[in-house]
């Protein structure tokens, strides 16, 4: 949980990418943009963390801004459909042949960009579908996080979809782990493959298009709505996920982490703003985000 006495960080002029864009109305006229034109100064700083609740101050930030930050947890409510087109434009952008392994993950509706993401992280095909299909966006993160204990019922449900009964680990009455770890088998490449999938996910949340992608607005028009309004206002803004449990998506609160959820929000947001898509730049993203913003 967030510690309400956190300190939030501040904005710091930084480089956001030093890649060109690669399609969208946009482009040509960022493409020839100097490194300099490309460096933002960022005037304001948004942290996030809960889908459900927020502080005084940020709520009173979110009436003047007319959004609501709570849509940019990735537990926020918010269906989203991966149709074949996205799945395989999504694949060619990170140089491989699937972005989801399992063809079952592919025409199908998630409740949140947490269920897509646990459920494309999952090496078989019964933890995928249980993801995709039995959990909400909160235990998703937990069963693929190991963190999940798991009822008699989703025993047999997992069963159902094709898992060995011997797999699982009694934890104690009428409660399972789903292995001595507690953690669902992992597909192999997922380090390398997993900024590509949360991407994927965000830019079918935020209604984003990837080049060459037609892609239907099927996410919760609260967040398409908050990041309109954050693109059309004049100041550039640096989305921060503010957390002390996490140091890869969120900043680990203190700026040593590497905020890369935050990141990828800040880099959706520029791009609705200017009309170009920008391909990942896995070292920005990978940088503490003390290197970013100034934490007091």
């Amino acid at each position: 949980m967030m510690s309400k006495t956190a300190p939030h960080p501040f904005a710091r002029a930084v480089a956001i990418w030093n890649t060109a864009p690669t399609g969208g109305p946009g482009a040509a006229k960022a493409a020839a943009a100097s490194p300099a034109e490309r460096t933002a100064v960022f005037q304001r700083v948004i942290s996030f963390y809960s889908h459900t609740r927020r502080e005084e101050d940020g709520a009173r930030e979110d009436a003047e801004l007319g959004i609501n930050r709570l849509c940019f947890s990735n537990l926020f409510p918010c269906t989203i459909h991966v149709s074949a087109h996205v799945e395989r434009t999504a694949a060619a952008a990170a140089g491989v042949s699937q972005l989801l392994i399992h063809k079952e993950l592919v025409d199908i509706d998630y409740s949140s960009t947490e269920n897509l993401f646990q459920a494309a992280k999952c090496a078989n095909l019964c933890d995928a579908l249980f993801v995709a299909h039995a959990l909400d966006s909160r235990e998703a993160a937990m069963f693929g996080q190991g963190r999940m204990t798991l009822s008699d019922a989703h025993r047999e449900r997992l069963i159902k979809y094709g898992a060995n009964p011997d797999d699982f680990q009694r934890a104690k009455s009428n409660s399972w782990k789903r292995t001595a770890s507690g953690y669902p088998l992992m597909r192999e490449d997922w380090d390398s493959i997993k900024p590509y999938v949360m991407m994927t996910a965000l830019r079918l949340k935020f209604d984003v298009p990837s080049v060459g992608a037609a892609i239907v607005q099927t996410g919760a028009q609260e967040a398409v709505n908050s990041l309109t309004a954050l693109a059309a206002r004049d100041e550039n803004i640096l989305l921060v996920e503010h957390v002390d449990r996490d140091r890869q998506w969120g900043d680990g609160l203190l700026g040593e982490g590497t905020n890369m959820l935050g990141k990828m929000l800040t880099q959706l947001l520029w791009e609705k703003r200017h009309g170009c898509t920008y391909p990942l730049d896995l070292a920005w993203l990978r940088r503490p985000n003390n290197t970013v913003a100034e934490y007091p």
